[in-house]
């Protein structure tokens, strides 16, 4: 039960998250670095659109870990969930640069 109730929070908050940073126009924290520049408003559409089906993601995950059939496999499901998570993510950061509404800064070194 404490996993359902952590991971729905979780979820929630960052649905709630997602929303704010669309709003402001920010880039959520998992993908946000220096090199990271946002060439087109429509990444945050996109980021958007990401970030809550990793929220849906994240509570459908939550909801698995209290279906008592499931057994053993219950605790693995968590981590396959946090893996989806950062996985998606990561898409999110590479489909942004596939469609040119971001791309990544190379920080040249002096001599």
């Amino acid at each position: 039960m404490n996993e359902f109730i952590v991971f729905s929070i979780m979820g929630i908050a960052f649905f709630i998250y997602s929303l704010l940073c669309s709003k402001k126009r920010k880039v959520i924290y998992t993908i946000n670095k220096s090199n990271f520049v946002i060439l087109n408003d429509k990444y945050f559409d996109l980021q958007l659109k990401v970030s809550i089906i990793n929220s849906v993601i994240i509570v459908i995950g939550s909801c698995l870990t209290q279906v008592s059939q499931l057994g053993s496999i219950r605790s693995i499901i968590l981590f396959i969930t946090i893996l989806i998570f950062w996985i998606m993510n990561f898409r999110l950061r590479k489909l942004a640069i596939i469609k040119k509404y971001a791309e990544i800064k190379q920080e040249f070194l002096p001599n």
